[in-house]
């Protein structure tokens, strides 16, 4: 937990949704952080609170389900005793 990961640049975006995509640029440029070793879904902050909906940019839960970890590159594995 803790690992900053990066989309590699060599991802194939055209396969993505053009709101996915917007996403998945962000993580080739900025990357993210992996907050669960678990078997769900990459997913983001939920929207509920807010009053821009995923759903109304055509962004679901699934557009970035083929992602795979062999997709990223480890930036930065954290600090890994505290």
């Amino acid at each position: 937990m803790g690992t900053h990961l990066r989309l590699k640049a060599s991802y194939d975006l055209s396969q993505l949704t053009p709101a996915a995509q917007v996403v998945a640029r962000a993580m080739q440029k900025y990357g993210m952080f992996l907050a669960d070793g678990g078997n769900i879904a990459l997913t983001a902050q939920n929207d509920a609170d807010t009053k821009a909906k995923y759903s109304d940019m055509d962004f679901t839960s699934h557009d970035l389900l083929d992602l795979k970890v062999t997709d990223f590159e480890v930036v930065d594995m954290g600090n890994r005793f505290g």
